[in-house]
């Protein structure tokens, strides 16, 4: 597996809230570390979360940053993690315009007349004026349980804090020496349940109420590696929580091994956008999964000490779509491994 620096990204992600402060007038960028009023403007705030989403793919795998030699702008020096090749990435505000350029590449503008951005980082990766919607849709907690050899079944408990009606999520990645059946309770209802080779995935999801057990069980044939997560979501709407729902994998382990998110057009922004991964061992490298402008909720591994039959859960989310970027960023980076992605959207109150 290819190993990237995340330096950068991880003190961003330390902070409690980031802004990319473009001032015109000096000239300058400056990354600092502030709580700032949401704006209310609708479509300046969209134009900043593009921008805010491009920082951060940019920033994800960043190893160094310098001062523009001209004092009006930023270098960003990274490796491209799809080609392995190392790249200078140039922002630069000479004038009321933002403009990025990688190498010797024509710059293009990507913010016209904004003198502020403002992208808090508040654990569900909502911008400011999103963030303080209430309807917005919200991972509140979860649990989490693997396997370390291959077994007929696992246990995950009820994730601290539930409250009846909150949607619970079931996420479930199995392998074995054959293909796997995975056979959840009857109170979830299936949205995914797919299978690449010897790897299987199960997504599912149920209304909690009080009669619900302090742990749910679920069961693998043959006996098989197993990850599960249970996650509570708040703030969904009961009469039909499910927007829109996914899946895709890749054509084998040589194949595909740097995938982008999987989106709907039909997504509100204050909808939760979940991306769902079971994959051959870990599907990350240390500390994140990888994915620009998405919280990590789930990270785990099952087979520690298996090298073949090892495998994993991971789930991460975000608020809304990812903005349309000319080069989307992509997660994993692996190479080599069999992956099934499953996307859920989950809509809120109306």
């Amino acid at each position: 597996m290819k190993r990237h620096a995340y330096t950068l990204i991880e003190i961003v992600v330390a902070m409690l809230a980031a802004s990319v402060l473009v001032a015109s007038l000096a000239g300058s960028i400056a990354v600092t570390s502030s709580l700032l009023q949401p704006d209310t403007d609708h479509d300046k705030d969209l134009a900043r979360r593009l921008i805010a989403d491009r920082i951060g793919g940019d920033l994800r795998y960043a190893t160094s940053a310098t001062a523009a030699p001209s004092g009006v702008g930023l270098d960003l020096h990274r490796t491209e993690p799809a080609s392995n090749i190392n790249q200078v990435i140039r922002y630069r505000s000479e004038s009321a315009d933002l403009t990025r350029g990688v190498d010797g590449d024509t710059a293009v503008r990507i913010g016209a007349s904004i003198t502020q951005l403002d992208t808090t980082i508040d654990g569900y990766s909502a911008p400011t004026w999103i963030a303080t919607s209430p309807n917005l849709v919200r991972c509140r907690s979860r649990a989490v349980q693997s396997s370390a050899d291959s077994v007929s079944s696992i246990s995950v408990e009820i994730p601290a804090g539930v409250i009846p009606g909150d949607l619970v999520l079931l996420c479930v990645s199995a392998k074995s020496s054959s293909t796997v059946a995975i056979t959840k309770p009857n109170s979830f209802t299936t949205l995914q349940d797919e299978s690449n080779g010897y790897l299987s995935l199960v997504v599912a999801y149920g209304a909690y109420d009080l009669t619900w057990p302090t742990e749910i069980t679920i069961d693998a044939s043959p006996i098989a590696y197993m990850a599960a997560t249970l996650i509570t979501v708040e703030g969904v709407d009961p009469g039909g929580p499910i927007r829109w729902t996914a899946n895709r994998r890749n054509a084998s382990p040589f194949a595909d091994l740097a995938p982008t998110s999987l989106e709907s057009a039909t997504t509100q922004d204050s909808d939760l956008n979940l991306q769902i991964f079971a994959a051959d061992r870990s599907p990350w490298f240390p500390g994140t999964m990888g994915m620009a402008s998405y919280v990590d909720v789930v990270q785990r591994r099952a087979g520690e000490s298996s090298f073949w039959f090892g495998n994993s859960i991971g789930v991460a989310s975000r608020n809304g779509n990812e903005t349309t970027l000319s080069s989307p960023p992509q997660m994993m980076h692996r190479s080599y491994g069999s992956w099934i992605q499953a996307a859920v959207v989950l809509k809120g109150l109306p």
